[in-house]
């Protein structure tokens, strides 16, 4: 039986919210707060919003059409499913995951969001007449959250086709507008279906294959970052993943030789040897700063015994980003890379650690790849 309410619901129903007669209150907190978590949403309550209501300890409101709330971050956990219709039905189980902001006409079909963690406020605001405008919060960290220092992002999963079909164009996640592509139908990578986690990547043939990055990425910034999930054939081969510094020399990620050779954001060359084998898909993070250059692999010199210091670092370095043309998979001396890419992020910043290992586990989580992670690294049993 449903316990009707009038009184301000504050997300724990206790008996002296009962008996109120004195009209709806401006503002209902409606989530009971679960777990400690603060309640997630709060909605402003029309004159025309008539029922709010416990029922098997679960609170339960029907909005009218102008009824609007907004959605506040926290830990959210389980699935909201909405109807929406012309009086609006929210149905708020207990906590939930993932919000979209839609405005919902009446004829609008039962929304289910996946699993996961809201970050970010969202607002949704009720219409008897209107259409979803398909916003959707995602509930898991990302490289969104870094705000205005994403400047360029390739998910190489969002990529569709059959396996090895030509990939002329890659479109830039970050909204910067950096896509890239490659018109010449030789020189395009190729899909691999499923490849890693499910999900599809790209590969590069060692031979003809690359993609032209815009300059503007990185022209002016007196910091860089590059996350790159990678996987190379053989040990030992070059990989001429990318070139964006000034050095004369070949840069490779790593060489056949068994050491790293990139100039990332620098003047010069930085060599060190590699710890793990780069046969299997590893996660790179990279950055250049003033007097401040380092590299991880997974988040450490390497693999689940890498710990958390970086593979190699120094503080002599001046930052430095080739005028010229800068290519994914080929270096200024035009060796291709052989391997396959399943994600490039590019920041115009060195991230903090908290963020440099917020995007580790991020790439982490999404691919398949914690069992990279030491132990010791933040986010290796639980994403960001």
């Amino acid at each position: 039986m449903p316990i009707h309410l009038d009184a301000c619901i504050t997300g724990i129903f206790v008996p002296g919210n009962i008996g109120a007669s004195s009209g709806l209150p401006p503002v209902v907190r409606d989530v009971p707060s679960l777990g400690g978590a603060a309640p997630a949403v709060e909605e402003t309550v029309t004159a025309t919003d008539t029922l709010d209501f416990f029922m098997g300890g679960l609170l339960y409101e029907a909005a009218s059409a102008s009824d609007s709330y907004a959605a506040t971050g926290g830990a959210y956990a389980v699935l909201i499913a909405e109807a929406a219709v012309a009086v609006d039905a929210v149905y708020l189980p207990q906590v939930f995951s993932e919000v979209v902001a839609e405005v919902a006409p009446a004829t609008d079909a039962p929304s289910v969001r996946e699993p996961g963690v809201v970050a970010a406020a969202v607002t949704e605001t009720t219409a008897a007449a209107d259409a979803p405008d398909g916003t959707v919060v995602s509930g898991v960290w990302s490289p969104a959250n870094l705000g205005s220092a994403l400047r360029a992002w390739y998910k190489f999963n969002e990529l569709t086709g059959s396996n090895g079909s030509a990939q002329p164009s890659v479109t830039d996640a970050s909204g910067n507008g950096f896509n890239l592509s490659q018109v010449t139908s030789g020189n395009q990578p190729t899909l691999t279906v499923a490849d890693l986690n499910g999900k599809n990547t790209l590969a590069w043939n060692g031979s003809t294959t690359y993609y032209q990055l815009a300059n503007a990425i990185f022209s002016g910034s007196a910091a860089g970052s590059a996350y790159v999930v990678i996987k190379i054939p053989y040990d030992f081969i070059g990989c001429a993943l990318m070139d964006w510094g000034t050095a004369t020399g070949t840069s490779n990620w790593p060489y056949s030789d068994g050491n790293f050779y990139p100039d990332f954001g620098s003047t010069a060359i930085k060599t060190f040897a590699r710890t793990v084998t780069s046969t299997v898909y590893r996660i790179y993070s990279v950055y250049s700063a003033a007097s401040d250059w380092a590299f991880y692999v997974d988040g450490g010199t390497g693999g689940s015994a890498g710990g958390t210091s970086p593979l190699y670092s120094t503080s002599t370095n001046t930052v430095a980003w080739r005028p010229g043309a800068v290519d994914l998979g080929r270096d200024h001396l035009a060796n291709i890379m052989n391997g396959w890419l399943a994600e490039v992020v590019f920041t115009n910043a060195k991230q903090s650690t908290t963020d440099r290992q917020k995007m580790e586990g991020y790439l982490a989580h999404k691919w398949g790849l914690t069992g990279n992670l030491s132990s010791s690294h933040p986010y290796k049993t639980t994403p960001p």
